[in-house]
């Protein structure tokens, strides 16, 4: 686990044999990194984005050099828990 990178996905969301093989190379992709305690998703307005948006929120592949992007993504995580926007 690192600081950041995707959620687990609750296994009640994810299909026995995903349909769409667009969603089954976004799903391969998102288990190829390290869960994270917050992403881009988290900040970006959690519960309140429709699912096709979280998906878009993709998450970094392995390799790619994103020290700065995670840095934003820290630095925007406490305003968002403290303001408790788009919690259910």
């Amino acid at each position: 686990m690192s600081f950041v990178g995707p959620r687990p996905l609750p296994v009640s969301d994810l299909p026995a044999e995903p349909a769409d093989t667009q969603f089954a190379v976004w799903l391969e992709r998102r288990h190829a990194v390290a869960p994270g305690i917050t992403g881009l998703w988290q900040v970006s307005g959690r519960a309140s984005l429709p699912f096709e948006e979280m998906a878009a929120a993709r998450p970094h592949l392995p390799g790619e050099l994103v020290a700065g992007m995670d840095l934003r993504i820290l630095w925007r995580t406490l305003p968002v828990i403290l303001s408790r926007r788009g919690a259910y």
